[in-house]
Protein backbone atom coordinates (compact mmCIF):
# COMPACT_ATOMS: atom_id res chain seq x y z
CA UNK A 1 0.00 0.00 0.00
CA UNK A 2 1.92 2.88 -1.25
CA UNK A 3 -0.12 5.24 0.35
CA UNK A 4 -2.03 4.71 3.51
CA UNK A 5 -3.72 8.35 3.98
CA UNK A 6 -7.51 7.67 4.46
CA UNK A 7 -7.26 3.95 4.87
CA UNK A 8 -8.99 2.57 7.39
CA UNK A 9 -6.88 0.03 10.29
CA UNK A 10 -8.68 -2.44 12.55
CA UNK A 11 -5.55 -2.86 15.51
CA UNK A 12 -7.42 -5.48 18.17
CA UNK A 13 -5.35 -4.74 21.68
CA UNK A 14 -4.76 -1.24 20.50
CA UNK A 15 -5.83 0.89 23.97
CA UNK A 16 -2.13 0.10 25.15
CA UNK A 17 1.42 -0.77 24.71
CA UNK A 18 2.74 -2.23 21.06
CA UNK A 19 -1.12 -1.80 19.56
CA UNK A 20 -1.51 1.54 21.05
CA UNK A 21 1.91 2.68 19.34
CA UNK A 22 1.12 0.94 15.90
CA UNK A 23 -2.44 2.97 16.26
CA UNK A 24 -0.83 6.25 17.08
CA UNK A 25 1.57 6.10 14.28
CA UNK A 26 -0.59 4.99 11.48
CA UNK A 27 -2.87 7.63 12.63
CA UNK A 28 0.03 10.04 12.51
CA UNK A 29 0.24 8.81 8.73
CA UNK A 30 -3.27 9.74 8.09
CA UNK A 31 -5.05 6.45 8.31
CA UNK A 32 -8.32 6.25 9.79
CA UNK A 33 -7.64 3.93 13.32
CA UNK A 34 -10.27 1.63 15.00
CA UNK A 35 -8.55 0.00 18.05
CA UNK A 36 -10.31 -2.16 20.35
CA UNK A 37 -10.19 -2.88 24.10
CA UNK A 38 -10.93 -4.43 27.17
CA UNK A 39 -10.73 -2.01 30.07
CA UNK A 40 -12.78 1.90 29.84
CA UNK A 41 -9.69 2.99 31.91
CA UNK A 42 -7.20 1.59 28.96
CA UNK A 43 -9.85 3.14 25.97
CA UNK A 44 -10.24 6.25 28.31
CA UNK A 45 -6.36 6.59 28.23
CA UNK A 46 -5.81 5.52 24.76
CA UNK A 47 -7.78 7.96 23.54
CA UNK A 48 -6.17 10.94 25.62
CA UNK A 49 -3.40 10.22 23.43
CA UNK A 50 -4.41 11.49 20.03
CA UNK A 51 -4.86 14.72 19.03
CA UNK A 52 -7.93 16.12 21.07
CA UNK A 53 -11.04 16.10 18.37
CA UNK A 54 -9.00 13.55 16.34
CA UNK A 55 -12.56 12.11 14.29
CA UNK A 56 -10.03 9.68 12.70
CA UNK A 57 -9.52 7.22 15.65
CA UNK A 58 -12.92 5.00 17.25
CA UNK A 59 -13.11 2.33 19.86
CA UNK A 60 -14.62 -0.78 20.15
CA UNK A 61 -14.71 -3.06 23.28
CA UNK A 62 -13.91 -6.40 21.93
CA UNK A 63 -12.94 -9.80 23.40
CA UNK A 64 -11.14 -11.37 20.43
CA UNK A 65 -12.02 -14.69 21.17
CA UNK A 66 -15.94 -14.38 21.08
CA UNK A 67 -16.40 -14.36 17.43
CA UNK A 68 -19.82 -13.04 17.34
CA UNK A 69 -18.50 -10.04 19.39
CA UNK A 70 -15.53 -9.93 16.56
CA UNK A 71 -18.25 -9.68 13.51
CA UNK A 72 -20.22 -7.08 15.14
CA UNK A 73 -17.02 -4.93 16.14
CA UNK A 74 -16.22 -5.60 12.29
CA UNK A 75 -19.54 -4.19 11.04
CA UNK A 76 -19.24 -1.36 13.63
CA UNK A 77 -16.09 -0.05 12.37
CA UNK A 78 -17.38 -0.04 8.75
CA UNK A 79 -20.31 1.50 9.44
CA UNK A 80 -18.38 4.68 11.36
CA UNK A 81 -15.45 4.53 8.30
CA UNK A 82 -15.96 2.33 5.54
CA UNK A 83 -14.00 -0.60 4.46
CA UNK A 84 -10.77 -1.71 6.35
CA UNK A 85 -8.28 -1.93 4.17
CA UNK A 86 -5.13 -3.11 7.32
CA UNK A 87 -6.20 -5.61 10.00
CA UNK A 88 -3.49 -5.50 12.71
CA UNK A 89 -4.06 -8.69 14.87
CA UNK A 90 -2.02 -7.52 18.05
CA UNK A 91 -4.09 -8.89 20.93
CA UNK A 92 -2.21 -10.86 23.26
CA UNK A 93 -1.65 -12.35 26.91
CA UNK A 94 1.52 -14.00 28.79
CA UNK A 95 0.76 -16.46 31.69
CA UNK A 96 2.09 -14.82 34.41
CA UNK A 97 3.35 -18.71 36.30
CA UNK A 98 6.03 -20.74 35.69
CA UNK A 99 4.31 -23.38 32.60
CA UNK A 100 4.38 -25.72 35.57
CA UNK A 101 2.21 -24.20 38.28
CA UNK A 102 0.01 -22.93 35.20
CA UNK A 103 -3.73 -24.24 35.47
CA UNK A 104 -5.56 -25.40 32.47
CA UNK A 105 -7.67 -22.41 33.26
CA UNK A 106 -4.30 -20.11 32.40
CA UNK A 107 -3.51 -22.38 29.30
CA UNK A 108 -7.36 -22.04 27.77
CA UNK A 109 -7.10 -18.68 28.54
CA UNK A 110 -3.45 -17.82 26.49
CA UNK A 111 -4.33 -20.26 23.66
CA UNK A 112 -7.84 -18.37 23.30
CA UNK A 113 -6.45 -14.65 22.78
CA UNK A 114 -3.36 -15.47 21.24
CA UNK A 115 -4.49 -18.33 19.08
CA UNK A 116 -7.94 -18.41 18.77
CA UNK A 117 -8.13 -14.18 18.71
CA UNK A 118 -5.62 -14.00 15.98
CA UNK A 119 -7.99 -16.57 13.82
CA UNK A 120 -10.70 -14.99 14.44
CA UNK A 121 -9.58 -11.61 13.33
CA UNK A 122 -8.20 -13.14 9.97
CA UNK A 123 -11.71 -15.06 9.59
CA UNK A 124 -13.55 -12.25 10.48
CA UNK A 125 -11.54 -9.10 8.59
CA UNK A 126 -9.93 -11.08 5.76
CA UNK A 127 -12.35 -11.64 3.10
CA UNK A 128 -13.90 -8.45 3.71
CA UNK A 129 -10.56 -7.05 2.93
CA UNK A 130 -10.36 -9.34 -0.41
CA UNK A 131 -13.76 -8.22 -1.32
CA UNK A 132 -13.54 -4.77 -1.83
CA UNK A 133 -9.53 -5.05 -2.88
Amino acid sequence: MADVRGKVAFITGGSSGIGLGIARVLSKAGMKVVFTYLTDRHRDEALASFPPGNAGVHAIKLDVTDREAFVAAADEAERVFGKIHVLVNNAGVGIRAPIFRATYNDWDWGIGVNLNGVFNGIHTILPRIIRHG
